[in-house]
């Protein structure tokens, strides 16, 4: 199962229709508007443990994909690797509009997220999308 963390816009509908045709899909936000009929919904923030936990302990995730706006995403992002570590869920993408003063922090946890992961987990490739100047990039960490 496939966990969309903050699944609303179209680019986000988008991933879960295509995901859909060969995967389970777990949305979390905090409206249910947008999300395709066939995908799971659990109303939660990124920022929250309780929800978090609720959903890891839930669901069998196998990999979660992070489009959450958030103004507090630096801690976000800290929680929800957090979690992932210890639900020992390997596979992340982040896909997140980063503010400029938050990109080294944001690269920072990814960074060491992909280093904390051994063993069998080793697979684990971290995609991180920067949009700079409008034009997004996308970087291998």
């Amino acid at each position: 199962m496939i966990l969309i963390i903050g699944g609303s816009g179209e680019a986000a509908d988008l991933l879960a229709e295509k995901l859909l045709w060969q995967h389970r899909v777990v949305v979390l936000q905090q409206e249910q508007a947008g999300i395709p009929w066939r995908a799971v919904f659990e109303k939660g923030q990124p920022e929250s443990e309780a929800d978090l936990d609720r959903v890891f302990s839930r669901y069998s995730v196998d990999a979660v994909i992070y489009t959450a706006a958030s103004e507090r995403l630096t801690r976000s992002v800290r929680l929800v690797l957090e979690k992932m570590r210890e639900y020992r869920i390997p596979h992340f993408i982040f896909s997140a509009k980063v503010q400029p003063q938050e990109e080294r922090a944001v690269e920072q946890l990814l960074q060491g997220f992909r280093q904390s992961i051994s063993g069998q987990l080793a697979q684990c490739v971290l995609l991180v999308e920067r949009l700079l100047q409008g034009e997004g990039r996308i970087l291998q960490v």
